[in-house]
């Protein structure tokens, strides 16, 4: 996925009094519960377009809370996470359970507690000998 930008960059995270805090915007509590397109952009862009699951590379992202909304959790950027369809209806069916934040690491668990780990992508072609 790319984005249009007439700037030579676009920022996604603004520092706020030079702390390490990020911008409100970026953070918009429980008073609302679809990001805005700054968030979303933010996420896609920490996981490089790809879904965050392990061992999934499809880069077609819906963004999902990692405390779910329903439950109290916030819209914050840090607590937002990118899934593809698949890995997010799983979540839902209660087959994947993700716990974590952006800033110490999201935890992927299978419904049994087994934690899916990052595997390292498999090349599609033979180098020639």
């Amino acid at each position: 996925m790319y984005f249009l930008c007439v700037s030579d960059f676009t920022a996604f995270l603004m520092k706020d009094g030079g702390s390490d805090r990020q911008a409100q915007i970026l953070n918009a509590g429980t008073a609302k519960y679809q990001p805005n397109l700054l968030q979303r952009r933010s996420v896609i862009a920490r996981q490089h377009g790809v879904c965050a699951t392990p061992g999934c590379h499809h880069t077609h992202l819906e963004i999902h809370h990692s405390i779910w909304w329903s439950l109290g959790g916030p819209t914050d950027l840090d607590l937002l996470v990118g899934l593809c369809t698949r890995c997010h209806h799983l979540l839902h069916r209660g087959r994947l359970n993700i716990t974590g934040n952006a800033v110490d690491g999201f935890t992927f668990t299978t419904k049994a507690g087994r934690t899916l780990r990052r595997r390292r992508r498999r090349s599609n072609y033979r180098q020639a000998a």
